[in-house]
């Protein structure tokens, strides 16, 4: 079933290229509906392994279905021609292997605590490399999937592809310094309170990957704009670069300071390659990096700055975190990054409110 269901990638792909996710969502809601029915139906007539297997028999027939049976936009057709072959080979080589650096860089630290440092640290940086990587995980995946086909789109108009970037990116900068920060703060509460104490030897490591969650959402939606130019070569030459930063980053801090020197090694490297990212995307798009950083840049510390001295204030810096610690450090983080926001960009955030309600007129 699994392998059946690649028959409908490339009219996803399609989709994509086009931004025209209205049916993708639809496949997405009708599958979600109709397995689940199906799948209590079996299980409560006993068929459990049935149930189990129905779930992708249902998200193959419905895929297929709404992508090849209702009004059909496109249709497999024979054809062959070297040149495209090439093309798609040498495109498809390039980005397979700036796809596995990327996993690498991705995995490689975790690999290197856990040999020279131990289980027991590779169990600390573990979980605080997770919730460094909640940002990611909840705000750039949806959103890459947005621009992967906008930039394809709009390659061959500079203006409209810078001003998909810039507010793309300005998106994931503002809410990841929003989440980073308050992450940050609530860390204690999140260790007492949700998953135990016994996991608080990794809150200075998490603490230290602040630069880590602020900045990891923008590396996966960048990257995306070399390969809708069709130039995933950038990204496969700033991968290795990166690479090639952390291994002696790890040897160096690693071992002189556990997985906090773990932490530092991996925030160096990431900049690095947020860095060349940034400059080798002029090649393409228009943008301001201090625009782009500067004003979230402001609010988070400012706002860590009145969340500690509103602690201190209320006596409440040194108690034992409970809920109260938790919701008074959101509210007090909280307000004023949003109204720094506000004072600062309210224009940007009326232009993108508008073309939002614009969209969802049509």
């Amino acid at each position: 079933v699994r392998g059946l269901t690649q028959l409908a990638e490339t009219p996803r792909i399609i989709l994509v290229r086009r931004i025209a996710h209205k049916r993708l969502a639809m496949i997405e809601a009708i599958t979600d509906i109709l397995s689940t029915i199906t799948a209590v139906l079996l299980a409560r007539h006993g068929a459990e392994v049935w149930a189990l297997l129905a779930t992708d028999g249902v998200m193959l027939l419905v895929t297929i279905a709404l992508l090849y049976g209702w009004r059909p936009f496109w249709r497999v057709r024979l054809a062959w021609s070297p040149q495209i072959v090439r093309y798609y080979l040498r495109f498809g080589a390039q980005n397979v292997t700036a796809s596995a650096l990327t996993r690498a860089l991705d995995r490689f630290d975790d690999l290197w605590t856990g040999i020279f440092l131990g289980q027991e640290s590779l169990g600390f940086y573990s979980r605080a490399y997770t919730f460094a990587t909640y940002p990611r995980q909840v705000l750039a995946t949806p959103v890459n999937q947005v621009v992967t086909g906008t930039y394809a789109e709009l390659k061959g108009d500079s203006h409209r592809l810078s001003q998909a970037f810039f507010r793309s990116n300005a998106l994931l900068v503002r809410s990841g310094f929003y989440f980073g920060g308050l992450l940050a703060l609530i860390i204690p509460e999140f260790i007492y309170l949700i998953i135990g104490v016994k996991w608080l030897p990794m809150m200075t490591t998490f603490r230290l990957m602040l630069l880590f969650t602020l900045i990891d959402p923008l590396k996966a939606t960048i990257a995306t704009l070399f390969t809708a130019v069709g130039r995933p070569a950038i990204v496969l030459r700033i991968r290795a670069i990166q690479l090639l930063i952390m291994i002696p980053g790890l040897f160096l801090l690693g071992l002189v300071w556990d997985i906090e020197g773990v932490a530092l090694a991996v925030n160096i490297m990431l900049l690095v390659g947020l860095v060349l990212l940034l400059r080798a995307a002029r090649q393409f798009v228009q943008f301001s990096v201090q625009r782009l950083f500067l004003l979230p840049g402001i609010a988070v510390i400012v706002s860590l700055a009145l969340t500690f001295g509103g602690l201190q204030l209320v006596g409440l810096s040194k108690v034992t975190p409970n809920w109260t610690t938790a919701v008074l450090k959101t509210i007090l983080f909280s307000l004023p990054y949003f109204l720094i926001l506000l004072i600062g960009e309210r224009q940007d955030m009326l232009d993108i409110f508008t073309l939002i309600r614009n969209r969802f007129k049509q």
